[in-house]
């Protein structure tokens, strides 16, 4: 803009980098000076800067300010985003086509290791790709917090598991605790939703994590319980089997929803430790 001063940038002895920036014209002298402490850059992904020291200077007088910004975590390469798309599209359509050949399903009195290896398998590939791909890492960790909680209100669904006990569709044993769990997670996720909204500090706080651990918790007490129930059947006359969680389309909850969640509650729980150590080292 004509009559305006330049950005200025250099490095301040001190440390850190400190930016001179007029977005004034020039007769009216005042200069703004953002002072960044944790300016980082690696490669090709960037952190921005989350803490400012705002100093403006004008005919008479200084004005100093501290400005603190939610930290801003690097965007996943495209070519990565879209290998996690064909995965997810792959595993679901897997599951379809043997939902639909009933693949899963075993004679009761049985563990259920179809099921067992649907639900077990993804969340072991995804742990590995924690372990040894620092750019997984870094998608996980970009991952967008309120976008998770959202998805996991979803799991309001758990009443489908009541209405099908009401009708003995499904045994009581899994069922009511795994129904009543769902619905319970379902019903605080707003709650933890706007939270994080508000202040977003809140993803570092103890009650975020103990909220994520209990939403884990509460989907692998379910697969368990479930698993117990298949085996412990007796198929006796009139007996509630657990049959219809091996068939489409209630199959794609525990070999391909469950994994997801609890997938998206340990990205959300990646992404508190790090915001409370940004917290502690404040």
């Amino acid at each position: 803009m004509a009559g305006e001063k330049s950005l200025l940038e250099r490095i301040d002895p001190a440390g850190g980098v400190r930016l001179a920036v007029s977005s004034f014209p020039r007769k009216r002298e005042s200069t703004v000076l953002a002072r960044c402490s944790n300016l980082q850059i690696e490669s090709h992904y960037a952190n921005l800067p989350s803490n400012f020291t705002i100093e403006s200077y004008y005919p008479g007088g200084i004005m100093s300010n501290s400005v603190s910004l939610p930290s801003f975590q690097p965007a996943a390469p495209i070519g990565l985003r879209w290998t996690v798309v064909f995965v997810l599209a792959l595993w679901f359509a897997l599951v379809v086509a043997l939902g639909g050949t009933s693949a899963f399903v075993r004679p009761p009195g049985t563990p259920p290791i179809p099921i067992a290896l649907g639900f077990a398998v993804p969340l072991v590939v995804f742990f590995v790709g924690l372990g040894v791909s620092r750019a997984f890492r870094e998608f996980v960790s970009a991952l967008d917090v309120p976008v998770m909680l959202a998805v996991q209100a979803w799991r309001f669904a758990g009443l489908g598991f009541l209405a099908l006990y009401t009708y003995d569709l499904l045994p009581g044993g899994f069922a009511l605790p795994a129904g009543l769990g769902d619905m319970a997670i379902a019903a605080t996720a707003p709650w933890v939703l706007f939270a994080v909204i508000r202040r977003s500090q809140f993803i570092g706080s103890r009650t975020f994590v103990v909220w994520n651990a209990l939403g884990i918790l509460d989907l692998v007490y379910a697969v368990g319980v479930g698993a117990l129930t298949s085996t412990l059947a007796t198929g006796a006359a009139g007996e509630v089997a657990m049959t219809p969680m091996a068939q489409l389309p209630l199959v794609l909850i525990p070999a391909f929803f469950v994994p997801i969640l609890i997938m998206l509650h340990v990205s959300a729980l990646i992404q508190a430790r790090r915001v409370a150590a940004e917290l502690r080292a404040a």
